[in-house]
């Protein structure tokens, strides 16, 4: 169900309170769970390679940068069903995070392969972070496009009435 454009609402309910998607507010924090949680250990290692091992165990560094990206996407998933702005700076922040957590798990799956003397992803352990990250994103992806079209859609038909009369 469409939500009515902001010049068919209520004088008393425009932008009074925000619009969120739940479907991106959903996939922003399915992929940071899934971000914290362990990804995989090699086979001697005693410790797990995840986003919360990076966050406490050094200064943070990229992953960092993917939480804030992250809860930049956050903040623009609330307001999301405002408008196509919103959402594509839901999409766009909640992508950027995408790549930079897909850059630091490749570079973790690189690092261990010297670290242990293998090459082998076979050989690894793996937790449940990267599906439950990459459910995270791809959930987001999908919503955010849908969030963008929606209110694209929304936009066009309030100019098609307003011209009509």
């Amino acid at each position: 169900m469409q939500r009515p454009a902001p010049e068919q609402r209520p004088a008393s309910r425009r932008r009074a309170l925000p619009s969120p998607s739940a479907g991106l507010i959903a996939a922003v924090v399915l992929a940071a769970i899934g971000y914290l949680l362990p990804w995989f250990k090699g086979a001697r290692a005693e410790w797990w390679y995840s986003g919360w091992r990076y966050l406490t165990q050094s200064d943070g560094g990229w992953t960092t940068i993917t939480l804030v990206l992250l809860a930049a996407a956050l903040v623009a998933a609330v307001w999301a069903g405002e408008g196509d702005l919103p959402a594509v700076l839901a999409l766009t922040t909640l992508v950027a995070a995408l790549v930079v957590a897909v850059l630091v798990v490749a570079a973790s799956i690189a690092a261990i392969g010297s670290i242990e003397g293998s090459d082998s992803v076979a050989e690894l352990d793996f937790g449940i972070g990267v599906p439950v990250m990459a459910v995270g994103f791809g959930l987001g992806v999908a919503t955010g496009c849908h969030a963008i079209a929606s209110a694209v859609a929304a936009d066009t038909e309030a100019r098609i009435r307003a011209r009509l009369g």
